[in-house]
């Protein structure tokens, strides 16, 4: 990996990944710029690339201390930092609120609360995506008329979902920092696949049978990455 920067003021980090096919610049709040290439594509390609993203960085581009107030987890909790006399670090979780209590003596932004914060940010999404995801995927199941074996929800590196030749299906526990209608693709494609694993022109009808506006969905699934970032 590394790191440049883009005008003096825009930094980026470009990470070859073997599973990658193509090179994507995306962006989040909590990791930033990124832009993630094959390994056999060169660090002085994949610069000239970013060069030629400079409106895409400047429309999208802010300046992320951590996270802060206007965190919202799967869309569901809101963080609330509360400072106390305590010298310990713990949280409650009240109705739609993360509460976060930490020590007087240290800013919301300081590493010691920043780690905390996002560990129980993660427990929490996870305990969302094994409640949510695999009841969606077999209502729309149900719906169209596909058959699944096992769902498994866990952290997927590259990708937002998987689906093997026995029909079992793996989501990506991160999608539940995307909005609905693009989860809802992405259990759909990952249904398809049950019955067809190429991605062909039938492929494609098919999911278009249900989601006449995927393709609408794909280009804003590829400004997204499966990582943390939070819904802002």
């Amino acid at each position: 990996m590394k790191n440049i920067l883009i005008e003096n003021k825009y930094p980026v980090s470009l990470i070859k990944r073997k599973g990658s096919k193509s090179i994507r610049l995306t962006y989040s709040p909590i990791n930033g710029l990124r832009v993630t290439f094959p390994v056999w594509v060169s660090y002085s390609y994949a610069i000239k690339f970013v060069n030629t993203k400079i409106e895409f960085i400047k429309k999208n581009y802010s300046d992320y201390r951590g996270i802060s107030e206007d965190f919202k987890i799967a869309s569901l909790y809101q963080v609330k930092f509360i400072k106390t006399e305590n010298e310990k670090i713990y949280h409650k979780i009240n109705a739609d609120q993360l509460e976060i209590y930490f020590p007087s003596r240290y800013d919301i932004y300081d590493q010691i609360v920043q780690n905390y914060t996002k560990k129980i940010s993660l427990k929490i999404l996870r305990e969302e995506a094994e409640f949510y995801l695999p009841k969606r995927l077999k209502y729309l199941a149900d719906l169209y008329g596909f058959n699944i074996n096992k769902i498994n929800v866990r952290v997927l590196k590259s990708r937002w979902g998987s689906c093997d030749t026995k029909q079992n299906i793996t989501l990506n526990l991160y999608l539940m920092q995307l909005p609905g209608h693009v989860i809802d693709y992405v259990l759909v494609h990952e249904l398809v696949h049950t019955i067809n694993m190429s991605h062909n022109s039938i492929f494609w009808n098919k999911v278009g049978s249900f989601i006449p506006n995927y393709k609408q969905i794909k280009k804003e699934l590829r400004l997204k990455q499966p990582i943390f970032s939070g819904n802002l």
